[in-house]
């Protein structure tokens, strides 16, 4: 029964460990969610953290979500977290520029941009640069 909800969860999409973990606790002691793990792990069903990790920094960077939110994002789902990229960092925060920040204060601009996990150095140097004349 728990094997079959194990496969039922991967089948829709990939898990980390720690989230199969909390989700199958619901339904049975940690004996035998280990144990089900365990023998997941036995299968290859479960993807490797690092590479389970990549794919989801991969997906957040594509949604222009800063590094601190990717990296926090991963430590919740008990994921290495991957480098990070200072000038994809400063791209992504021009993009978010472009599609909202011009209808924003400098302050709410700068404010969106530390709500969506980038670093305060690259969200001054942005905020700096695209409100240079105000």
């Amino acid at each position: 029964m728990l094997k079959d909800k194990l496969v039922h969860l991967l089948a829709r999409r990939d898990y980390s460990r720690q989230e199969l973990r909390e989700r199958l606790l619901k339904s049975a002691g940690a004996a035998e969610v280990e144990e089900v793990l365990s023998w997941a792990d036995a299968q290859k069903l479960l993807r490797p953290p690092q590479d389970l990790a990549k794919q989801m920094a991969e997906i957040l960077d594509r949604k222009l979500k800063g590094a601190l939110y990717i990296q926090e994002y991963l430590r919740s789902k008990d994921l290495p977290s991957p480098p990070t990229n200072e000038s994809r960092e400063k791209e992504k925060a021009l993009e978010l520029f472009q599609g909202r920040g011009q209808r924003l204060t400098k302050e709410k601009f700068f404010r969106f941009l530390m709500s969506r996990g980038f670093e305060a150095q690259v969200a001054n140097e942005v905020v700096r640069e695209k409100y240079r004349n105000s």
